[in-house]
């Protein structure tokens, strides 16, 4: 709340007019709820004998310098003042001169007013303007990239011939992120929490996943899913959802147990799905959404892309 001079003066004279007397002028900074600090240099001001048009526009200029915490105590200021209506009490040499500066006091902080409605009216729309071209972005499908997608494909056939799993996996966890990039609303790929790693980080319809990227010999069993599980459950008010991606598939009783599990919040995906996807069959948004809808019915645990492609075309 910037105070120009005029506004500030337009305070003073009032606050000086019709309370007077130093005590009065200190029950209304306090009435006020002027912080500590800047209360009690103005109470020091005030017993030293400055006078009030003075003190009180350093008031002002304390409480603006506090930013948003300033505010208040301003408006229940200029409030006071501009409803005083006890002019009754004041003695008679001095009620006309209070009189005059409240109506100017009136005059002034209306005009005030008027225009700061009008500034953050326009100040509205122009965040309500970058939240829409914000929420734009976030739905707005990527552009088609044919070289993008064609890159995929080739760092893809590039890590499967490593003979390092490790360098293998860690080319994989790096493409698999770019995928999302390109396919979803945002991601921010791989971080650590309390120590924990996440392989990656997206968000997707309304909803952030955690990612688990694995290309390992051994299949993925329900004990691997359950960290996941974990991890999302207690990310982001138990909101986040998860994608498990285990190039090699699951144990059979990976899928035995996670069959008709209740609140199941991990999406599976292969190898298959993956090659699927790469080869342009299957966006992975797509995929995504399909498999996240199998899961919300809760038979079974996995939906491949095949499958998903075949019951589309028909």
């Amino acid at each position: 709340m910037h105070i120009s001079q005029e506004l500030s003066d337009a305070l003073a004279f009032p606050v000086r007019d019709v309370l007077w007397f130093k005590d009065a002028v200190k029950r209304y900074l306090r009435s006020s709820r002027v912080p500590d600090l800047i209360l009690k240099d103005a109470i020091k001001r005030l017993d030293a004998k400055e006078a009030t048009l003075r003190v009180i526009p350093s008031v002002l200029e304390q409480l603006e310098a506090f930013g948003n915490s300033g505010e208040v105590p301003m408006r229940t200021m200029f409030t006071e003042m501009h409803n005083w209506s006890s002019f009754d009490s004041i003695p008679e040499p001095r009620r006309s001169d209070a009189r005059k500066s409240v109506k100017r006091l009136r005059e002034v902080y209306s005009s005030f007013l008027s225009q700061r409605s009008f500034e953050e009216r326009k100040q509205r729309e122009e965040f309500e303007r970058a939240a829409q071209e914000e929420r734009l972005k976030r739905t707005e499908i990527t552009a088609l990239d044919h070289t993008k997608l064609l890159q995929f494909r080739d760092r893809f056939e590039k890590a499967y011939v490593l003979p390092s799993e490790k360098e293998r996996g860690d080319r994989f966890e790096e493409l698999m992120n770019d995928v999302f990039a390109y396919y979803t609303n945002r991601s921010d790929g791989a971080f650590r929490r309390s120590g924990e790693q996440i392989d990656g980080l997206f968000y997707f319809d309304n909803h952030p996943y955690f990612v688990e990227i694995r290309w390992k010999k051994e299949k993925a069993k329900a004990a691997d899913i359950s960290v996941l599980r974990d991890r999302a459950t207690t990310g982001f008010g138990g909101d986040t959802k998860a994608v498990f991606i285990s190039f090699e598939g699951y144990s059979p009783e990976c899928y035995e147990q996670l069959a008709g599990r209740a609140g199941e919040r991990v999406i599976l995906m292969d190898g298959a799905d993956i090659i699927t996807l790469l080869g342009g069959e299957i966006a992975f948004d797509v995929l995504l959404a399909e498999k996240l809808m199998d899961l919300a019915k809760g038979t079974r645990a996995f939906v491949s892309a095949t499958e998903i492609i075949a019951k589309n075309k028909k």
